[in-house]
């Protein structure tokens, strides 16, 4: 997302502030602290870690939830509003009901063959 508004920032609460209101507290916010706030809202993969028994290429690491994170707002929930969760709301219902009549319109029902060309396995050697 261009703003770097992840999980739980404005988007996702307008949208629940818009349907459920209910569920809402602002008045309850809490966020992690600084750097890792920062970091979380700069890329939604940093509140992962990862960490091999082994530093080899061919080991895969196993990645877990960072620590140090306890709430996980990862966007700015603050600039969220009731109307601007109706307006994204509004704007996906259009979107997607005008799509999925073109995919309508478009089916006969019959399956057809389509181009499929999976992405090479490259395996380079560790030297």
């Amino acid at each position: 997302m261009k703003d770097n508004d992840w999980h739980a920032g404005w988007l996702e609460t307008s949208l629940v502030m818009h349907l459920a209101p209910q569920l809402v507290r602002m008045g309850q916010l809490e966020l992690d602290a600084e750097p890792l706030l920062s970091s979380m809202r700069a890329h939604p993969d940093n509140y992962q870690q990862a960490e091999k028994i082994v530093d080899d290429p061919f080991v895969l690491a196993r990645m877990s939830q960072r620590p140090e994170m306890r709430v996980g707002v990862m966007g700015d929930p603050r600039r969220a509003s009731p109307e601007l969760g109706r307006e994204i709301n509004d704007d996906a219902i259009a979107n997607l009901t005008g799509h999925i009549s073109r995919i309508e319109a478009g089916a006969d029902g019959r399956y057809k063959p389509v181009v499929f060309t999976p992405a090479p396995i490259v395996l380079l050697s560790p030297d």
